[in-house]
């Protein structure tokens, strides 16, 4: 028999049940060789993507004792012998462990009416619930059938498998070729007559873009067919709402991926989510909590609907779903601990957790409300908003996190030298255009090197830690504190005219002289601090020659006995707007201590 394309086969099953469904789907082509399968079933096998499986036959997986019953059973549904294969089977997993599970095989054919692969999938022990079947014909009781137009390969459930396994080579090609030809606008309602061997049938068909469904009703018992006809366009019609409403919803999901991606911050990715998630599902509101630092409570990132009753924070541990890193269903939550009162309550609540790389990094707690939608889909659905939500919101405290590290001296917190630099340049250039002053504080702390030798480098650097925050205190919001190098510090006052450097300065001079350290027991005293002064326009005509004018003004303060502050003298200065002067290559202007 000519091998048929794989690609065929797996375009009929792959858009109807996707990879990340939790029972295990394969695809084997009529060589009995593996083409595709699902990520539960490449879990089993040990295999980490699809091109390790394909071409694969069952005496390559961890189960060779079976290949051969398996090989021969297979291809009796090949060749005709059987319909169809439910079998209960134990099979080994690649890990050492049993799979334990029903198995379920399905032919696919094509139009000409040949078996050109099976569709196959199985329910594990001891959860061998079929209420959420991969293959969503299954659920039917009613022979129904899927054709791919495209692709001209069709398969269905159990009850059509069986109804076309009685029919000869002719007939099940003329069935075929009347699914195929089945005009949607004029027969999906009150359907058509078919005969099928001895028994006649009424047949039901709609059509979604490349795929027809086709549902067939057996209309030999004319009373017991009136019913059954009713209730097949009820479902029908009530499947394609559900399918009509699973991608308007998808739409708002991938629209709200879009919009996540442009964020620059957490913050702008809950105005995102703000904005899409209501679109998303009927709640009377839905919050997003997001760990703080410490990991140990749950501050709220973002709202909407009715929170009069939401506390605005609360102990991580007081969360299920974010200690267990689950979802919990309206029927497991009964904690309520993010409402401030319980009392009154007219809706559920549906809390998920978002993980990241494997652990919960917030939890998105809905209230719902009744809804005509059935639960698995709305769990579906916000599954798949919950999981973009956690990857943007990954991917931006990554990135908040990297910016951090590259713009923050770890030691003090304080900003380090390249941002330093940078915003020199930027603030100097904004002043320049406003025409306002901008002033330099360049700051060191005296002796540095007598406090190392005396309490060791650990109390130097609670030393300069400390000082860290005595200089955050006193300046500004839009100040910017940096550490230069060393126990070195720049301030940059953007806006700031020299008298006001010259008392902000003074006032931080005096606060580190009067305050005493205590570090393990000791107390450390005699801390105190030297600074330059150096102001534009008085001192220089850009970033670099100011900076040069507060280091000489600096070395001064030390020259002239140290603890006080020293203002740069404009003669001393030499403008050179054009040059930049590589302060590093001085090293008397570095090793001061």
């Amino acid at each position: 028999m000519e091998t048929y394309p794989a690609e065929k086969i797996v375009h009929l099953i792959e858009k109807w049940i996707g990879s990340a469904h939790r029972h295990g789907v394969f695809l084997k082509d009529n060589k009995l060789r593996y083409v595709w399968a699902n990520e539960a079933f490449l879990h089993d096998v040990g295999m980490k993507n699809l091109d390790d499986l394909k071409g694969k036959t069952d005496r390559d997986m961890p189960w060779p004792d079976l290949a051969y019953s398996i090989e021969e059973q297979e291809k009796q549904l090949f060749t005709g012998q059987i319909n169809f294969l439910d079998d209960e089977e134990t099979r080994a997993k690649k890990d050492g462990g049993k799979l334990i599970a029903k198995i379920r095989r399905r032919p696919i054919f094509n139009s000409d009416g040949e078996t050109i692969g099976l569709m196959g999938f199985y329910f594990r022990y001891p959860d061998r619930s079929e209420e959420d079947n991969p293959f969503f014909l299954e659920s039917f009781p009613l022979p129904t059938s899927i054709f791919d137009l495209k692709e001209d390969v069709l398969s269905g459930n159990r009850p059509f498998i069986e109804t076309v396994g009685a029919l000869k080579k002719k007939e099940k090609y003329q069935f075929f070729s009347f699914l195929k030809s089945l005009d949607d606008t004029k027969d999906q309602l009150s359907g058509i007559s078919v005969c099928l061997g001895e028994r006649e049938y009424v047949c039901f068909s709609n059509t979604f873009t490349d795929y027809k469904i086709a549902t067939l009703v057996d209309f030999t018992e004319q009373a017991r067919t009136n019913n059954e006809l009713t209730k097949a366009n009820e479902w029908l019609k009530a499947w394609i709402w559900e399918l009509e409403y699973h991608n308007r919803k998808l739409e708002i999901i991938h629209q709200m991926g879009c919009a996540l991606q442009l964020c620059r911050s957490v913050a702008d990715a809950g105005t995102v989510i703000k904005k899409h998630l209501p679109r998303l599902i009927e709640a009377a509101g839905g919050t997003l909590f997001l760990p703080d630092e410490t990991r140990q409570r749950l501050p709220i990132l973002v709202s909407f609907g009715d929170n009069s009753n939401l506390k605005k924070s609360m102990p991580a541990e007081d969360c299920i779903a974010f200690r267990y890193g689950r979802l919990l269903s309206p029927q497991e939550n009964t904690c309520y601990r993010c409402l401030s009162s319980s009392e009154n309550r007219n809706f559920s609540c549906l809390c998920l957790p978002m993980m990241v790389s494997g652990r919960p990094e917030g939890v998105l707690s809905l209230r719902l409300e009744p809804t005509e939608v059935s639960e698995s889909i709305e769990k579906e659905l916000l599954t798949i908003a919950t999981e973009y939500i956690s990857l943007a919101i990954g991917n931006l405290q990554l990135q908040d996190q990297l910016m951090l590290q590259a713009t923050r001296d770890p030691l003090t917190n304080l900003f380090n030298r390249r941002y330093m630099e940078e915003s020199l340049n930027r603030e100097f250039f904004r002043c320049q255009r406003k025409g306002l002053p901008i002033s330099l504080i360049l700051i060191d702390i005296d002796f540095f090197k007598l406090v190392n030798d005396r309490y060791g480098h650990d109390a130097g650097d609670f030393v300069l830690k400390t000082f860290a925050g005595y200089l955050l205190k006193s300046i500004r919001k839009e100040d910017i504190a940096c550490r230069y190098g060393g126990e070195e510090f720049v301030v940059i006052l953007p806006e700031t005219p020299l008298e006001a450097a010259m008392v902000r300065a003074e006032h931080l001079r005096k606060n580190v002289m009067i305050s005493s350290i205590e570090y393990r027991g000791e107390i450390i005293t005699d801390i105190t601090v030297s600074m330059g002064i150096a102001t534009w326009p008085l001192h220089g005509e850009d970033p670099i020659s100011c900076l040069k004018a507060a280091d000489l003004a600096l070395y001064r303060a030390k020259e002239e006995g140290r603890n006080r502050v020293v203002v740069a003298n404009a003669e001393h200065v030499e403008n050179n707007g054009k040059s930049y002067l590589n302060i590093e290559n001085n090293p008397s202007l570095l090793n001061r201590h």
